[in-house]
């Protein structure tokens, strides 16, 4: 009897996105060029508030499913922005360098973006955190 090896499911659903369009270095020198940074440059607590907003992005796309889980429920969540103002950027400058350097998909965002009701009603299940 033969052994079939199984298809590798994990490697076949990344390749089917496209490849990121920069690299983390890249993104680190984007976000720390926008930080608000004193003359003398980023101070150490800038860069390493930076470095965790790229391993947040490069996680949303090469880590396990896990980490893809944790990583995009950050960077879609109500926690980055208390992680972006330490270095005054906006929440939605960081989701849209994380979208066009290829790290996160857009549909991601649009489907993680809560309805807001049009007719006044308030919906109750934004209380209880279902979204």
């Amino acid at each position: 009897m033969t052994h079939v090896a199984s298809p590798d499911v994990r490697g076949t659903a990344r390749s089917r996105l496209p490849a990121p369009r920069v690299s983390a270095s890249a993104l680190t020198k984007v976000l720390l060029r926008h930080a608000s940074a004193a003359p003398a440059g980023p101070s150490p607590e800038q860069r390493l508030i930076v470095a965790v907003l790229v391993q947040a992005m490069v996680d949303a796309r090469f880590g396990t499913s896990a980490e893809r889980q944790q990583a995009r429920r950050f960077l879609l969540g109500n926690d980055l922005s208390a992680w972006t103002q330490w270095v005054q950027l906006e929440p939605s400058f960081v989701r849209e360098v994380a979208i066009r350097a290829g790290y996160l998909l857009p549909d991601t965002v649009r489907a993680a973006s809560p309805v807001q009701p049009s007719d006044g009603a308030h919906d109750r299940s934004t209380d209880a955190g279902l979204q």
